[in-house]
């Protein structure tokens, strides 16, 4: 067997995360879904683009407007995120499947994303995915913490 090295080898080095979930006696697999997975599907979402990226600019996650995101576009959203973490990635027939699974169902699988990808809380992801933001505009990512420090 070839010894795969760079990139190859950390992906295929890296464990299975997450967890089984059975339903129905099927097991299924719900693994953490990353901040990068979740910023790009965030995109197809414009009230949870503005709730996630309203509180990058500062205001608060007020439960006016986590109701109205939640009305806006809620059940598709936790469709595509559990989607994402169960490996079926942005197949859109396994999101409209998934809407019509008892609820149930979908309760314990949004519950299983949740544990997952939010270990720490909400507010652990939403710093990780600042820094990466930051990165990205061509800020080192490290100027939060510096700030924090300071403060």
């Amino acid at each position: 067997m070839a010894k795969l090295s760079g990139l190859k080898a950390l992906i295929s080095a890296t464990p299975a995360a997450g967890e089984i979930v059975t339903l129905d006696g099927v097991d299924v697999r719900v693994r953490p879904v990353t901040v990068v997975e979740f910023l790009s599907l965030i995109g197809e979402f414009p009230a949870i683009k503005n709730l996630f990226f309203g509180a990058v600019d500062g205001q608060d996650f007020d439960d006016k407007r986590m109701i109205d995101t939640l009305l806006s576009d809620g059940p598709e959203a936790a469709a595509a995120l559990i989607a994402v973490a169960s490996g079926e990635g942005r197949d859109y027939d396994v999101r409209q499947a998934l809407l019509a699974q008892p609820d149930e169902n979908f309760r314990e699988l949004l519950a299983a994303f949740v544990r997952q990808t939010f270990p720490k809380g909400f507010q652990d992801f939403f710093d990780r995915a600042v820094k990466l933001i930051n990165v990205m505009q061509g800020r080192s990512g490290d100027e939060d913490d510096a700030v924090q420090q300071a403060a």
